[in-house]
């Protein structure tokens, strides 16, 4: 049986992208020992997220030169997500600075047929009478 070291941790997450499933097959241990050791050991999740970092790196690369190879789908994926400040984007997000609260919980109990007994079907849709 492996024993999952820091020095042993090191090596097997290298070229893994940061897969939890790699890292444990590379260090010939369970998945969960791998989670395990993390939580045991918070200063290496660092070691794993600098290797997710590469694998983000690299995938935004080739997505560039796709774009750069005028690829459309890859000129619009990069003005819907890098563009968005800039005004590209295929939804707008609104930003609410209030406050929200919930003024009314109701819970009901629902007949044999499942339909609440105070709710009614008015042109296909539900409303709850109060």
């Amino acid at each position: 049986m492996v024993r999952l070291t820091k020095g042993v941790f090191k090596e097997a997450v290298k070229d893994t992208g940061g897969i939890v499933s790699q890292i444990a097959k590379n260090a010939g241990v369970a998945n969960k020992t791998v989670y395990d050791f993390l939580a045991r050991h918070p200063e290496m999740k660092k070691v794993r997220e600098v290797e997710i970092e590469k694998v983000l790196d690299m995938a935004e690369g080739n997505l560039f030169l796709k774009a750069r190879d005028k690829n459309e789908w890859a000129i619009k994926y990069l003005l819907s997500h890098k563009g968005r400040l800039r005004g590209y984007a295929d939804k707008t997000e609104v930003e609410h600075s209030g406050k929200i609260g919930i003024t009314e919980i109701k819970v009901v109990m629902a007949n044999e047929s499942g339909v609440p007994p105070d709710m009614q079907t008015v042109s296909g849709v539900q409303e709850t009478n109060r």
